[in-house]
């Protein structure tokens, strides 16, 4: 696994560096440890082009633009990055505790205990217990917000977070 880390050295805020630390950390704990770590100048697309050269494979990343012109080439396929969406129904629960967010963080959870229960294992046997065990509650959280996204009003931040997930 390959964690490639942008704007090394030019973060805003102490924040965004440990962001960037908490990146590689989850990357060294959930995956193996990493074959490189390659800081950038910048967030370009130009930079992960040039560093995945002809990969192909499914590569998650965040929503930043910059990185469509990155998954159309070379056979790649975009993985959304859950994190990301679990952050929109938090910020949506502080602010209306939304039982849809609630509801859609305790299914997030049920997917991330598995991921812990499976971290000691081999690719191999983590591949399979995910088709295994994760796999079911993966189908059962996208019809749950498919079915949610078509009870709540377009415009809403439910329907926000809800979009978000389900086309990320």
């Amino acid at each position: 696994m390959t964690l490639l880390s942008f704007n090394e050295g030019g973060f805003k805020s102490e924040a965004q560096r440990l962001v960037n630390e908490l990146k590689l950390r989850a990357c060294e704990t959930y995956a193996a440890s990493p074959s490189s770590f390659t800081p950038t100048r910048g967030r370009g697309a130009q930079y992960p082009i040039a560093f995945l050269k002809e990969w192909s494979g499914t590569l998650v990343r965040d929503e930043y633009k910059a990185y469509e012109s990155v998954v159309t080439l070379h056979d790649r396929q975009a993985a959304g990055c859950l994190a990301h969406a679990r952050r929109k129904y938090d910020e949506l629960l502080k602010d209306n505790q939304s039982p849809v967010a609630e509801q859609a963080i305790q299914r997030i959870a049920w997917i991330y205990r598995v991921e812990r229960e499976l971290q000691n294992l081999t690719a191999e046997e983590r591949l399979a217990e995910r088709q295994a065990r994760a796999k079911p509650l993966w189908e059962a959280l996208f019809a749950w917000l498919t079915l949610e996204r078509h009870r709540v009003p377009d415009g809403s931040g439910t329907a926000k977070a809800l979009d978000y997930s389900l086309n990320h």
